[in-house]
């Protein structure tokens, strides 16, 4: 029977602890590379063009009272003549959506209500073709659609609007 080689019991801990090193290593640098990945491409903001083709106006307008709904109009991006910069109106289903007081958003709008007096206009977010075929079927009224004002979504709503033809004049 042939001798069977001494094992070098020293080398082994050392090595596997290289090991486990490594592996530690990579797989610390991997999570730290997919949580930045996901920190910066995460949920990026898409406009729908449908809604924004019924759309009779496209504004950023900041919210005064999610409640009551009312908004104050800070710019046009599709221009509507029956508002001006700096006015407040009403939009009637803001108050089942998911803004902020406080927070500003781009808006799509069509006009329900022009107000007269005290009263203020009342707008509506007019509903995707999606919301449309989900309110036919379900028959329950589904949350409007409104953009966060972010950079990339102003960069897109200018993009689709200019190959449209809608662009607003400037209103700061």
């Amino acid at each position: 029977m042939p001798a069977e080689a001494p094992i070098n019991e020293s080398a082994q801990p050392g090595r596997s602890k290289a090991y486990f090193l490594f592996a530690f290593w990579v797989t610390l640098i991997w999570l730290i590379g997919f949580s930045l990945l996901v920190l910066f491409t995460a949920n990026p903001v898409t406009l729908n063009w449908q809604q924004l083709q019924r759309a009779q106006t496209v504004v950023e307008a900041e919210v005064i009272d999610k409640e009551q709904g009312l908004v104050q109009l800070k710019r046009f991006w599709k221009y509507d003549p029956q508002i001006t910069a700096g006015e407040q109106f009403a939009v009637s289903n803001l108050p089942s959506s998911r803004v902020e007081n406080g927070a500003s958003y781009l808006i799509p709008l069509v006009l329900l209500e022009p107000g007269s007096g005290d009263v203020p206009d009342t707008y509506e977010i007019p509903l995707t073709q999606e919301q449309l075929i989900q309110l036919k079927m379900e028959q329950t009224e589904p949350e409007p659609i409104f953009y966060p004002y972010k950079e990339e979504a102003v960069v897109q709503l200018e993009q689709l609007l200019t190959e449209n033809g809608d662009r607003a004049p400037p209103t700061n």
